[in-house]
């Protein structure tokens, strides 16, 4: 008997597991979710609407180990949410996108996710181009900026695992031949900055998209014989951009020690003409710790109880009898702290990723819709599959912005009143840095400000909030 997925005998000691809609027979591993992948491709999708479901990540996020990704995502800004859905529903340790057409102009707050730590590295000249990686809250890192060449777009970061020798991760974005942003020189430029690293004696991992397809011998062969020479194995062997006019392979994972990955996968997702590439690095039974904050619980506190003990309080007699301001501060501060933490006791609490609230399911069931098309048309070829795909792909678009254009709007309407809880959903809408002042947030706002006045939404302080908006 063999897996219906992979096609490979089972051994005695092996688990079988049934599919619940086509009830063939495969591996535990080869399995989504008690669902098989051709099921899923024809609409098995539908038994979860509610879900966001790609079965390749699903598959690579089950996998013991560290877990490495990387996106071409043309343009992150409007596809920030959906980025933050699937780091949300699956275990992503680095996650890393190229060509995220951010500006410096751009705070880098705008791209913040629930989770994650976020580092980026803009085009310095001309508009495209750009790079990211979200790194999981509890995973050891240090950002080396010593390593990076402000000529390349490329980041270095160093994982540090306890009781192990750090890992060097490298991401970069090598333009087209045909770009006018690529360098002359780019070659010998990103030979000396691997000799760089190299010379550190530690494994190192590049991801990113190089614009050299490792599909056709002939192409780019100087860029090819500098990751060789220095030792590097490209671990990729499927396509990873396919259109109606043919494939490429030009996303890439390459690693100074294959031995050390566990899994490398090639997934289709929908959020470019690229498709996402992932790792698993082994991992000796270590689990990163979760990001921890400290804050009070308000479930039991009583304003009226505690303004009375404070009052009733023998204590402030050593407040009075201290000559010294400081000392009597100090002896303030202890009764205050003391009686708040009665009411009002500190816990710790484990930060968590949160899905998108404004994603519907019907939006959802379209985008698992989307990608079947998508892994249709590639298997087929055929262009009435591929117009149907893209025809999909523009109808979920706009879903995705319908939803989070009338989710804030309904939020905004009913906080109208309640001016503290109408700035706190602004500032989810347009984030701003608190350090720099910027200017363009501001001109948004005041435009968002003058539509809300022109559609007459009752309860809107017009007058009021621009007041406000003229101090960011």
């Amino acid at each position: 008997m063999r897996c219906g997925d992979c096609k490979k005998c089972f051994r005695r000691n092996t688990d079988k597991v049934s599919c619940t809609i086509c009830s063939n027979v495969f591996h535990l591993r080869c399995l989504c979710k008690d669902i098989c992948r051709t099921c899923l491709t024809n609409g098995g999708s539908e038994i979860h609407p509610e879900e966001y479901r790609l079965p390749e990540l699903e598959r690579l996020s089950n996998t013991r180990g560290f877990k490495i990704l990387h996106q071409n995502i043309r343009g992150l800004f409007g596809k920030k949410d959906i980025v933050s859905e699937i780091l949300a529903t699956n275990i992503i340790n680095i996650f890393c996108v190229s060509e995220t057409f951010i500006t410096s102009d751009t705070p880098a707050c705008c791209f913040n996710i629930t989770g994650y730590s976020y580092e980026q590295k803009c085009r310095l000249k001309g508009s495209g181009g750009g790079i990211g990686v979200y790194i999981k809250d509890g995973t050891p890192y240090t950002r080396r900026s010593d390593l990076e060449n402000e000529n390349i777009e490329c980041i270095w970061l160093e994982i540090c695992f306890p009781h192990a020798r750090s890992l060097l991760i490298g991401i970069i974005y090598r333009p087209p031949n045909t770009s006018n942003y690529l360098q002359d020189n780019f070659n010998l430029l990103w030979e000396d900055n691997l000799i760089t690293a190299l010379a550190e004696s530690k494994e190192t991992i590049i991801t990113g998209d190089i614009n050299c397809d490792y599909l056709k011998r002939n192409d780019n062969l100087e860029l090819k014989e500098i990751f060789s020479s220095n030792g590097f194995s490209q671990l990729v062997d499927k396509p990873t951009r396919i259109t109606e006019h043919g494939k490429t392979l030009i996303d890439v994972i390459q690693s100074t020690n294959p031995e050390t990955i566990a899994r490398v996968e090639v997934i289709p997702s929908g959020l470019s003409d690229h498709d996402m590439v992932g790792c698993v690095r082994k991992l000796n039974h270590h689990k990163f710790p979760p990001k921890l904050i400290k804050c009070r619980n308000y479930s039991r506190y009583n304003p009226n109880d505690m303004c009375s003990e404070l009052s009733e309080s023998t204590q402030w007699d050593n407040v009075y009898s201290h000559c010294d301001p400081n000392q009597a501060w100090l002896s303030m501060k202890d009764i205050l702290t003391s009686i708040i933490n009665k009411y009002a006791p500190f816990f710790t609490k484990r930060v968590k990723g949160k899905p998108c609230q404004w994603l519907s399911a019907n939006t959802k069931k379209e985008m698992n819709m989307r990608d079947g098309l998508l892994r249709k048309a590639r298997r087929s070829g055929s262009e009435n599959d591929w117009s149907t795909y893209k025809r999909k792909r523009n109808q979920v678009n706009n879903s995705v912005k319908t939803d989070k254009r009338k989710y804030y709007r309904q939020l905004l309407e009913a906080n109208a009143s309640e001016p503290k809880k109408f700035w706190k959903t602004i500032k989810e809408v347009f984030p701003v840095n608190n350090v720099t002042n910027n200017t363009t947030s501001s001109l948004v706002l005041f435009v968002f400000l003058y539509d809300c006045k022109q559609a007459e939404i009752s309860g809107f302080p017009f007058d009021e909030l621009c007041m406000e908006a003229s101090d960011l």
